[in-house]
């Protein structure tokens, strides 16, 4: 052919893309970039082409969609992008990113989008982007497709374009070779869909998004990952502004942010709701919160109506659908777990399936972003997609299947809290927490606690979901379980000191407990709840809830030692003295006589501890020595650290410092070990007293910033007021004992 044949060039059926013809033997040829020997035009559309010397067109394709309108944050995400990118260029290899993934509607597509734009220039000789359809109403395209559209848009004839999808696949490994280009791979579903279109040598950038993990593509094909999270609230609440304007979301910034939590921070919802906010401008926040704040329209509010791509609902479906079978019903029986956060064992139970089947299940279920693991072998849902598996528990679970579920879980919770339980009061007596015998035997998944610490640490990391659990139980019959299960959470209860929680669940377990009858549990939370009151100082309350608990006691045949001890207490810190050692005195002879060993030890503290706040210091020394030697032979070490303490906060106002000093550090490192934090925190103060009256001052002032970061942890502020006293000066002694002596 002669050159002027060579400059002729026809247009693509897709999109305007440009096709080479074919060199006058037969074979294609191609330039990359303009370079020497090379010319840069444009056909009379505008798309920019590249001619070789001898005439060969090789088109530049620029397929990107148009960037994202008010993109918003993901600052940490687009620097990640951006340093794999710095690092593939430097190492001047072929760089291929698997994420951006991420759950449905988190913005995966935007952020890609966007940040290719930002780098476009970067890559000389064009842009391909492809949507896979690996998730939505759509059939997948299938690679061989995808294959054909890319080779086109490479100028390559149809009749040059192999029939499999091998040859397709070799062909653009030998086309796009040592190229600068942009690949974007969107909503892909598999490694599968997406290996063919991998290149074969440096040149090419290849961003993957995809709601799987694609970990093939990490372990097979040396693939980057970076995993997209919800937004910050910050830029939740910024992005609601871009749409909805700042000024109105300035004047309900507090409406504003509550949208953004019930949107869960998801940029899908936050647009739709954002979209439709601006098209009613007069509509103020706080009252289209309000109809946010119920969840049953929530998922039917988010959607524009006219897209099915941009209905909350519809996107999550896409994901959900596609799940294999089992991994379905994993995903909706996850629906109807009580609770903000879900361990494997519970899982198991709540599928009824084994531990390490339900592993596999449950990751499978994570692979694709619609649960996610923020802490190893702990798996939460955001809000919206938590709303979304219960509608298809109720949707596509029997619901016998539904209750059977919901009555495993909640009987693990209990169970597992008992055997807490069990290690939490070992010594009172050295026998497992005995539930009622209809609750029958503990699940295998139920753990096995090894200490204190591994008790209370698993007590703290279920907390909320066991106040969630008494709350479904109720609702679901079950008062049995949401009267007991704040029964075995006493001892947590003591050792932490959460009062909301432990007001709000026996306040719960009392309703409960009066619905069926159970008069022993009704004994049992009235002595707890009348605990949780002491500790706040709520005395008038305390005495009448254990007024309750001894007549429960008495009227089930009971004596009551415990609830005896805790009257006096009460009585003590009302003033009433003689009351109050008439009830110690009486619950020290009958623990004696019945041979209750650690009632005689709560008896005798709380005689020392009587003593203490009549000023008679020498007289209380006795009581708390052998309330000490009591919970030593027993063992309890709750009450060991508690009457060392008592015992040295007696011999501290007695001038007798160093053996206080030493009690005390002996009580500190117990209740360390034990994970005591109030006791710890109220230690730490008398500690700090006590080195302070000594001259040790640095000491002092160190034991005053130990103790003060345990109370705000705990959330005390009264305890934490009395320390900033001490450590902004001047120095107050201590004169009056904490409540819970």
């Amino acid at each position: 052919m002669g050159q002027e044949q060579h400059a002729k060039w026809a247009i693509s059926g897709k999109g305007g893309l440009v096709r080479d013809p074919l060199s006058g033997d037969g074979t294609r040829n191609q330039v990359s970039g303009v370079g020497a020997g090379a010319v840069q035009g444009r056909d009379f559309q505008g798309n920019t082409i590249h001619l070789h010397s001898g005439g060969v067109q090789t088109p530049r394709p620029r397929q990107l969609p148009r960037d994202v309108s008010c993109f918003t944050g993901r600052h940490r995400d687009v620097a990640a992008l951006d340093s794999l990118l710095d690092e593939s260029a430097s190492r001047s290899v072929t760089m291929i990113v698997s994420a951006v993934a991420g759950a449905a509607g988190v913005g995966k597509t935007a952020l890609a989008v966007h940040w290719a734009h930002r780098v476009r220039d970067r890559f000389p000789d064009g842009d391909l982007y492809v949507n896979l359809q690996g998730y939505g109403s759509s059939e997948p395209l299938r690679p061989g497709d995808v294959l054909d559209g890319f080779l086109t848009a490479m100028g390559t004839a149809p009749e040059r374009i192999p029939r499999d999808v091998e040859s397709r696949a070799a062909m653009f490994r030998t086309l796009v070779d040592g190229r600068r280009m942009l690949i974007v791979l969107d909503n892909a579903n598999s490694a599968e869909q997406v290996r063919p279109m991998l290149p074969g040598s440096r040149g090419p950038l290849v961003l993957i998004t995809s709601r799987s993990r694609l970990a093939g593509l990490v372990a097979r094909d040396d693939a980057f990952r970076v995993d997209l999270d919800l937004l910050a609230p910050d830029e939740a609440s910024m992005l609601l502004g871009r749409i909805v304007g700042p000024d109105r979301v300035a004047a309900e910034s507090e409406a504003a942010m509550r949208i953004a939590r019930f949107c869960a921070h998801l940029p899908l919802a936050l647009r739709i709701t954002a979209e439709y906010l601006a098209a009613h401008p007069r509509r103020p926040l706080a009252e289209f919160a309000q109809t946010l704040a119920g969840e049953d329209d929530r998922l039917d509010i988010m959607a524009t109506g006219d897209d099915e791509t941009t209905a909350v609902r519809n996107v999550f479906s896409w994901s959900y659908r596609a799940l294999r079978p089992e991994l379905a019903r994993t995903f909706r029986l996850l629906g109807l777990h009580p609770g903000p956060d879900m361990s494997v064992d519970a899982i198991a139970a709540l599928c009824g399936t084994g531990t390490v089947a339900t592993r596999r299940l449950v990751d499978g279920v994570a692979a694709v972003h619609l649960i996610e693991e923020p802490v190893d072998g702990r798996y939460r849902f955001h809000d919206l997609l938590r709303v979304y598996a219960g509608e298809c528990a109720i949707a596509d679970e029997p619901g016998v299947a539904r209750e059977e579920a919901v009555e495993r879980v909640l009987l693990w919770y209990l169970h597992a809290t008992s055997a807490a339980r069990t290690v939490l009061t070992v010594g009172r007596p050295r026998s497992p927490f005995m539930l009622p015998s209809a609750f029958g035997l503990p699940p295998a998944s139920v753990p096995v606690f090894t200490g204190h610490k591994e008790a209370l640490a698993w007590c703290d990391a279920e907390l909320a979901n066991m106040e969630a659990a008494i709350g479904q139980a109720a609702e679901q019959g079950r008062d049995d379980v949401a009267c007991w299960l704040p029964v075995v959470l006493q001892p947590y209860f003591q050792r932490r000191n959460p009062f909301r929680a432990w007001i709000a669940t026996h306040t719960a377990g009392l309703a409960a407990a009066r619905s069926v009858n159970d008069s022993q549990a009704e004994a049992e939370l009235n002595r707890g709840i009348g605990g949780a009151y002491y500790y706040q100082g709520r005395f008038e309350e305390s005495y009448e809830h254990q007024r309750r608990a001894l007549d429960g006691y008495r009227a089930l045949g009971r004596e009551g030692e415990i609830v005896l001890v805790n009257l006096g207490s009460v009585c003590a810190a009302l003033e009433r003295y003689d009351e109050s050692f008439a009830h110690l005195r009486e619950a020290l002879g009958v623990s004696r006589r019945s041979g209750h060993r650690n009632a005689e030890g709560f008896a005798l503290q709380s005689m020392g501890s009587t003593y203490q706040r009549l000023n008679r210091f020498e007289e209380s020394v006795p009581y708390c020595r052998d309330a000490a030697e009591v919970f030593r032979e027993t063992g309890d070490r709750f009450g060991f650290g508690i009457a060392l303490a008592r015992l040295a906060y007696a011999l501290l106002r007695q001038r007798k410092l160093p053996e206080a000093i030493d009690r005390l550090r002996q009580a500190l490192g117990n209740s360390r070990d034990i994970g005591d934090h109030p006791g710890e925190a109220w230690i730490l103060e008398t500690l700090g007293a006590a080195t302070y009256e000594i001259g040790q001052k640095d000491s002092a002032l160190e034991n005053w910033r130990n103790a003060l970061r345990v109370y705000e942890r705990l959330l005390d502020d009264d305890g934490a007021a009395r320390v900033r006293t001490q450590l902004s000066g001047p120095v107050v002694p201590l004169t009056t004992p904490l409540p819970r002596l």
